[in-house]
């Protein structure tokens, strides 16, 4: 709900929020268990001086943000930091993608890898070579001709990555064929690509099944694409990758190229048809071999197109770590062509056998099952997948016309799974007249963030906490702590973080996105930030790298208050110490739920909630997850820090409905103030009715809805020294 409006309008939600038992856990006493405090602030970022914005120290969800400046920080032109991981030595590598997020359009002709290491501040860029050993491509009409990275993942002590389709139309005899598999160690304390391939070197050293995979893109060339390799995992126990596969190899679709050189990107001719697939592909010997290739079946729905097939299209890959050898198993998100029949993605489950390269589907193609809000409600699909070290999957839901509105994360736990498998039944799912490919098939559990966000894009695992981190479209973290196995898990939902990307160096038509990498030694998420830009061939843009303290959003820091009369401190609403959840049983799926539940809104102007409080970027606002205001009996932790004794005066940015007042409670050192609130509709900042006086130390202040006083929504309250 858009309670950032200047007045808001009662609905019928009121009722349906009567759910089942609040589960409160605390972390316990000292923080996140094995996760150090940083005196960087919750998030980091390192880049190019200029760069940084307005330099902002606290970030719209209250958090804190420290900069780095990187000597030689750069990358070429047409690039953006995209794919990250994080090598076992604490390097963070990244790989370059085009500006437009469109790995078909390429805008650079340069194909790059960076490496940063923290522990020296050091930055370096790795261009990658052609078979004749250029670092630049061109097609004959002078637009850049190179792919980008498309995966990248730690393999052992290297870095293996995969890079789309490279063939433009270039002169391949004189420019040479690009890489579409490469390996990275280290050379003498750099990274280094050590070993790489070009689709024909695959196609060669792999049998009968490297025929399969990397086909001659046309009948004047010998080279190949792989059918586009798109993304990949590492199996855990064979090491052996799976590599997502665009292409078909049917006839060519698509439209002719244009009149070159008007067309604004090089051109690589219409693409072939049919089916994507994947390739698992070996690399314990000196040259990777092709160990098996799959294409997916035929797949139609009764009544569209006519009967004829839908074209499915392999993009994400996720491995299962609790995968046994000779059935290691990973997850496959598919789109489905034509994108205008609002048929959503879908997610299938595969095991591989490393000692055969024998490949089956361990699951019916699946879906939710769940509708959106948009015209029509169609089907909701997936998106990003990740699953965690006990086998249980996590996916985000996205919508089928654009795929990035979403919600609600989806986990089916080990054993759940089961409900999907495959059987001879019908893979179509058919409700409110819209169809989808893949069956219905609910979660175990449907976690809703602590605040209402855009589909995740990417997921990562903690290694020593086992917490899982969504990063969503627009920029936005969530953090969940699984604890328990099977029917029996339950979760923590962390404080919603805003990384800032609004207060950054922009154009108004860049369009911030990030992709999350992994964890260091100490504890630190790493990712990429960066901006889409339509048209943007050879642009130079400002890119960034993050490291994020996830400790911090489960357990923050107390906030200090002034101790110089008539000065005041603000408390962030959204930044509590309340991670707990409710949770409520619909149907075969456990709704999970963040007591501490938050909405978006907006600082654009002054009257609206975020519009007073002194932070850029909009930010967020307490509320209840059914969008109406705090709920009686909910109760909200914060953590506040005294230096020396004192009195404050207290006021709240508040908002409630048009005709339904309510009351905040407020207790703190033995202390409870209560304070009408009656806003009509409106954001007003209400003085509370007694002042508070605190001894030095750290307190903790509990907000709560006293009977018959919810209703209330808050951005931020305020603590004046008397």
């Amino acid at each position: 709900m858009g309670v950032g409006m200047r007045t808001l309008t009662a609905g019928a939600a009121v009722a349906a929020v009567a759910v089942a038992a609040v589960v409160y856990v605390r972390m316990p006493v000292g923080g996140f268990p094995g996760r150090p405090a940083t005196p960087d602030g919750t998030v980091a970022v390192y880049g190019q001086g200029g760069t940084f914005g307005v330099g902002q120290r606290d970030l719209p969800s209250g958090q804190s943000m420290g900069y780095r400046l990187v000597p030689g920080w750069a990358a070429p032109p047409g690039v953006m930091a995209s794919e990250t991981v994080v090598a076992d030595d604490g390097t963070v590598v990244w790989g370059s993608r085009s500006l437009n997020n469109n790995i078909d359009l390429p805008t650079s002709g340069e194909l790059v890898l960076g490496t940063y290491q923290p522990a020296t501040n050091r930055h370096v860029v790795e261009r990658v070579r052609t078979s004749t050993g250029r670092t630049e491509v061109r097609d004959p009409h002078g637009r850049p001709a190179a792919p980008s990275i498309t995966g990248l993942q730690k393999h052992g002590r290297s870095v293996v990555f995969t890079a789309s389709s490279g063939i433009f139309q270039q002169d391949l005899a004189a420019s040479g064929a690009w890489p579409v598999l490469g390996v990275m160690t280290t050379v003498d304390g750099r990274w280094r690509v050590t070993g790489q391939w070009t689709g024909r070197q695959l196609r060669e050293a792999g049998g009968v099944a490297g025929a399969a995979a990397c086909p001659a893109r046309a009948a004047d060339t010998a080279e190949s694409d792989c059918r586009q390799f798109a993304d990949l995992a590492v199996l855990p126990r064979s090491g052996h990758v799976i590599a997502t596969q665009q292409y078909g190899t049917g006839p060519d679709v698509g439209p002719q190229p244009p009149q070159v050189p008007v067309g604004p990107t090089a051109w690589r001719g219409s693409t072939p048809g049919g089916n994507g697939g994947f390739a698992a592909i070996r690399l314990d010997g000196p040259t990777p071999t092709v160990a098996a290739q799959y294409t997916y079946p035929e797949a139609r729905i009764p009544g569209i197109l006519d009967g004829a097939p839908l074209r499915v299209i392999p993009e994400n890959v996720s491995a299962d770590p609790t995968s046994v050898a000779g059935d290691e198993r990973f997850v496959v998100t598919f789109n489905v062509a034509p994108t205008g029949l609002y048929i959503p993605r879908f997610l299938q489950e595969f095991s591989y056998d490393s000692a055969t390269g024998a490949v089956r589907p361990v699951s019916a193609p699946f879906i939710p099952g769940d509708h959106s809000s948009g015209f029509g409600e169609p089907f909701l699909g997936f998106a990003a997948t990740l699953y965690d070290r006990n086998g249980n999957l996590w996916a985000g839901r996205a919508d089928a016309p654009i795929g990035v509105a979403g919600g609600k994360l989806a986990v089916y736990t080990k054993d759940g799974r089961r409900r999907c498998a495959a059987t001879a039944g019908p893979n179509v799912s058919a409700e409110k007249g819209m169809v989808a490919f893949g069956r219905a098939c609910a979660p175990d559990f449907n976690l809703r963030p602590a605040t209402s966000t855009l589909t995740p894009h990417g997921f990562a695992e903690d290694p020593a906490t086992g917490a899982v981190i969504s990063l969503h479209w627009g920029g936005h973290v969530q953090a969940y702590l699984p604890t328990g196995t099977g029917p029996n898990l339950t979760f923590e939902v962390s404080n919603a973080l805003d990384l800032g990307r609004k207060l950054m160096t922009q154009r108004e038509d860049d369009v911030p996105v990030g992709w999350i990498g992994g964890f260091d030694a100490t504890g630190r998420l790493w990712m990429t930030g960066s901006s889409l830009r339509g048209g943007g061939n050879d642009a130079r843009i400002d890119h960034y790298l993050y490291s994020i303290g996830v400790g911090d959003l489960f357990d923050p820091a107390p906030v200090d208050l002034a101790t110089t009369p008539g000065h005041s401190t603000t408390v962030q609403a959204e930044r509590t110490t309340t991670i707990a959840t409710r949770t409520a049983r619909v149907g075969p799926t456990v709704e999970v739920m963040s007591v501490a539940a938050t909405g978006s809104c907006n600082d654009v102007f002054s009257v609206d909630a975020c519009g007073v409080d002194s932070v850029r970027g909009d930010g967020y606002v307490l509320r209840d997850d059914s969008g109406y205001g705090v709920l009686d009996g909910t109760a909200i932790d914060y953590r506040v820090r005294v230096a020396a004794a004192g009195t404050y005066r207290l006021s709240f940015r508040t908002s409630t409905f048009r005709g339904h007042p309510a009351s905040i409670s407020l207790t703190v050192a033995g202390q409870t103030v209560v304070t009408p609130v009656d806003t009509d509709g409106a954001w007003l900042t209400i003085a509370a009715t007694k002042t508070v006086t605190l001894p030095a130390g750290t307190h903790t202040v509990r907000l709560s809805s006293p009977p018959n006083g919810g209703g209330w929504f808050l951005n931020h309250m305020l603590f004046q020294r008397a």
